[in-house]
């Protein structure tokens, strides 16, 4: 009974116990192909390092592994590839081994962070880790190669970082034929496969690249023990030839030497600036009077362009000419003295005279120029041309004055009868008003005429203002008068060279002269008078000097473009000088160009409105008289001139003291009598 009962549950225990057993036996066999995977592992591990003690070269070291890797320990594919540095971060396959069948041609690995970056090559060398893709049928990162990988047989893929220090050299990937078929055990020992493919490499380049140093230097030793021989013989034969050099030049130096010095001595004592320079116009000699006339010391212009001596605009033109004569040999210029402009150091263009000559040296043209400053020349020119119009402008003033002061001096005759009978016309008008009554009783048709006439004429009004009208011309007379006076006076014609002038005097006389510009343009006029002694000056001369202060004042007002301005005249006494110090409220004159304001034609006015002589001839005449000009100015707030003159005349007056009128009331001899004092 018991037996029956328990046979149906034996055949169940049976089945039970043959699973376990098949589960069992599979786990042992997965164990036992896991053991095998791993020795042979290991075997390529040996084999390996084995063939890197063989290896001659990186490329056959290479190869040789990859082929080991798939020989020893059964893998499907191994291959190896470099980390490229171009733009695309690309990765270069360089050795194989396995079933490859075009596989690598399709790959366009990268190890860039991109789609075909994250693959097990690129995420290698990109993340300096071991990448491992167990399952490449599922896993995402794989999509791009899936395909091509599937249809060969690859269904696991590790990708392991070639390292040496801190460089990235690349990746080395191993395909498997079943999924799952790394291990820990076996990616352990492909990482130290991959270490010592790294280390493989960096040997192998370091062997070569010795090799090939030694190589190098091996061919440059026999190179360098060549040369030395054959420099050793052509040294010997040059030794000889430089010893007879070397006595030529010293003879030939000796002379140089001798011809520099006489050279020399005649250029720095010659009194003509000189100026040598090389065909391509640089500059190689530059005399004592160059350097005075330039404003340049030698060693500043050695080596220069000759541009640096002329003006901006002359420059452009200078080097073509200088490019045409080297080329052609032809020159307007050459051995001519002509007329030019130069250029100092602080920037003052000049005049100056050129004699340009050329001399041909076996090492090329050399063009010598003799140069003269003319800028002297011109100002004594322009002082002769200014006192002749000053001659001129004399007689002419002398002759209109004598012209007008004759005619005037019978219109103020009879200006003077007229206002005497107009006063007698004036009583015998009251009379007649008196008797008026008794004519219009004694003859009304005769009254009424009279007073018809009367009222045509605005008798009323002929009385009440003929008076005045008569004044107003006596008045205008008296102008006329003056002004004739005053043409005289700045004349000085018929007055000795040098006298004894009241400043005073000048000033009236010069604002008299530009009285209505003055007006015209509300210009007001403020004097200061310090009671100064008289001054033995030229007084034609000094008149022009004021003259020349005022005139320049006008025109700074004017240039403000306010339409109105002040000048303040001051005259003083200080020791045994006279100050006259002229003020302007005008533009100013900048600090840049102060300097140059009392130099011949430098002037800031548009060319046809200024000869720049008047502030230099000005200047001229005060310094001849033993003074000085000072200027003060401030650009926008107007300028102070300030003519300073001795009492006594040029040396305080010795020497002229006998030319010197004595003081009085100005008469001179041979005065015409004015026609003004006709009229008091």
């Amino acid at each position: 009974m018991m037996k029956h009962e328990h046979h149906p549950s034996h055949p169940r225990q049976i089945r039970q116990r043959s699973a376990e057993l098949v589960r069992a036996n599979e786990a042992l066999a997965a164990e036992i192909r896991e053991r095998r995977r791993v020795d042979r592992a290991r075997q390529a591990l040996s084999r390996c390092n084995q063939a890197l003690i063989r290896a001659d070269d990186e490329p056959q070291f290479l190869r040789q592994l990859c082929r080991v890797i798939v020989e020893v320990a059964g893998y499907r594919l191994c291959w190896v590839g470099y980390a490229e540095h171009d733009e695309a971060k690309s990765v270069r396959p360089v050795a194989h081994a396995g079933y490859e069948e075009g596989y690598l041609e399709t790959l366009r690995v990268t190890w860039a962070d991109t789609e075909r970056g994250h693959g097990p090559v690129g995420k290698a060398i990109r993340t300096r880790e071991l990448a491992v893709f167990r399952d490449v049928t599922h896993d995402p990162d794989f999509a791009p190669w899936r395909a091509e990988a599937l249809r060969r047989g690859y269904a696991a893929v590790v990708g392991i970082p070639l390292l040496s220090g801190s460089e990235v050299l690349g990746a080395l990937a191993i395909t498997a034929a079943e999924p799952d078929a790394f291990d820990e055990d076996e990616v352990q020992l492909l990482r130290e496969l991959a270490d010592d493919l790294s280390y493989g490499i960096v040997t192998l380049r370091t062997r070569a690249a010795c090799q090939g140093a030694e190589e190098a230097l091996r061919r440059a030793h026999d190179e360098l023990e060549r040369r030395v021989e054959e420099r050793t013989a052509e040294l010997s034969r040059a030794n000889t030839l430089l010893t007879r050099e070397i006595a030529d030049r010293e003879r030939a130096e000796a002379a140089l030497r001798t011809s520099e010095r006489l050279y020399r001595q005649l250029t720095e004592g010659i009194l003509e600036a000189i100026v040598v320079a090389d065909e391509r116009g640089r500059i190689k000699l530059f005399n004592p009077a160059a350097q005075r006339a330039f404003g340049y010391a030698e060693r500043e212009v050695l080596g220069q362009p000759l541009s640096l001596l002329m003006p901006p605009d002359d420059r452009e033109a200078h080097e073509q000419a200088l490019r045409c004569y080297v080329e052609t040999r032809e020159a307007r210029s050459i051995g001519r003295t002509t007329e030019r402009q130069g250029r100092r150091k602080g920037g003052e263009v000049f005049p100056l005279e050129l004699l340009l000559s050329a001399i041909e040296l076996p090492e090329g043209i050399v063009f010598l120029g003799a140069i003269h400053d003319l800028t002297e020349r011109r100002r004594m020119q322009a002082m002769i041309v200014q006192a002749e119009k000053l001659a001129s402008l004399g007689l002419l003033s002398a002759g209109v004055a004598h012209e007008i002061n004759n005619p005037l001096a019978y219109v103020a005759n009879n200006l003077a009868v007229l206002e005497r009978d107009c006063r007698g016309l004036s009583e015998v008008l009251d009379a007649y008003e008196q008797a008026h009554p008794a004519l219009a009783a004694a003859r009304p048709e005769l009254a009424g005429r009279i007073d018809q006439i009367g009222e045509a004429v605005d008798l009323p009004y002929i009385r009440a203002n003929l008076g005045q009208l008569l004044s107003s011309t006596r008045q205008g007379v008296k102008r006329i008068s003056g002004i004739v006076e005053n043409l005289r006076a700045f004349a000085r014609l018929d007055q000795a060279a040098v006298d004894r002038v009241d400043l005073q005097q000048a000033i009236a006389d010069s604002l008299e002269m530009i009285r209505g510009q003055l007006e015209r343009r509300h210009i007001t006029v403020e004097q200061q008078e310090g009671g100064v002694l008289p001054v033995v000056c030229a007084p034609a001369q000094i008149n022009q000097v004021v003259l020349n202060l005022l005139v320049n004042a006008m025109q700074a007002i004017e240039a403000t473009g306010r339409g109105a301005g002040r000048i303040e005249i001051e005259t003083r006494a200080r020791g045994d000088e006279v100050i006259l110090e002229l003020a302007d409220d005008g533009c100013g004159i900048p600090e840049e160009i102060l300097p140059r304001i009392f130099d011949p034609f430098f002037t800031t006015k548009p060319v046809g409105q200024g000869t720049g002589l008047g502030l230099a001839i000005s200047h001229g005449i005060v310094a001849d008289h033993g003074g000085r000009i000072e200027v003060e100015s401030t650009p926008g707030r107007g300028s102070r001139f300030r003519m300073i003159l001795p009492v006594g005349g040029k040396g305080q007056g010795r020497g002229q003291a006998g030319r010197a009128l004595p003081a009085g009331d100005g008469r001179r001899s041979g005065d015409q009598q004015p026609a003004s004092e006709l009229l008091c």
